[in-house]
């Protein structure tokens, strides 16, 4: 993980890290259309949770930070159990 956040912000290769991370961006964004059909949470939804989830455990790999990925699961967990209610 470490290496991919470096080289996606090493000025000679940050096209190469953009490119990357939009092929993440995607496949992230199909994850979310996936699960749509099988948990009923529009992808609109799914997607920003996803991507939230993602941050949080990169942050916690690369910084060792138990809170921050503890504080985003927690919000998580209560955001999908707002989504539940309503859809």
């Amino acid at each position: 993980m470490a290496f991919r956040l470096q080289t996606y912000t090493a000025i000679s290769y940050r096209e190469y890290g953009k490119k990357f991370f939009e092929g993440d961006n995607q496949r992230y964004s199909d994850y979310a259309d996936s699960l749509t059909e099988i948990i009923g949470f529009p992808s609109d939804v799914l997607r920003p949770m996803i991507f939230v989830f993602v941050r949080a455990c990169v942050h916690d790999a690369l910084y060792e930070d138990e809170l921050y990925l503890q504080e985003q699961l927690r919000f998580l967990k209560q955001s999908i159990a707002l989504f539940y209610e309503k859809f």
